[in-house]
């Protein structure tokens, strides 16, 4: 029994430290803070690149703020590629990552990119469904 409240308590613990560094939320970043990100250790990371007047956008960013409550292990965030003014939008990740078209979820894993969703063609071109339902690859 003792194993198992250690166990629970170190699981609380772990999650309080995520949460304490932005985890299980999904904020808007700038570009050099998602950058930053990588240089502070973030192990998995879903960053959406998205434009706030797109329709397809705004149901991402619905599905991308209940993804980030239940897995707290993932760093979620969006970045506003139109945002006009000092430090906004990406124009080094846009370039970078060769982005093209809206919205597009780039995954990372320890600091690699290991995918690239595009539009919704690849989660099963399903614009309503839950997240549950698209097909990742994963």
């Amino acid at each position: 029994q003792r194993r198992v409240h250690g166990r629970i308590k170190a699981e609380f613990e772990a999650k309080k430290a995520l949460k304490a560094t932005g985890h299980g939320k999904y904020d808007t970043l700038r570009e050099a803070e998602v950058i930053e990100m990588f240089s502070k250790g973030v192990d998995y990371a879903i960053v959406h690149f998205y434009h706030k007047d797109f329709e397809r956008c705004k149901i991402i960013d619905k599905h991308m703020a209940q993804l980030s409550k239940r897995h707290i292990t993932c760093k979620f965030a969006k970045i506003d590629v139109t945002a006009q003014g000092a430090g906004d939008g990406a124009p080094f990740l846009v370039a970078k990552l060769r982005i093209k078209t809206l919205p597009t979820l780039v995954c990372w894993i320890n600091g690699i990119m290991v995918d690239k969703i595009i539009g919704f063609d690849d989660l099963g071109a399903r614009t309503t469904s839950t997240p549950s339902c698209w097909r990742t690859g994963w």
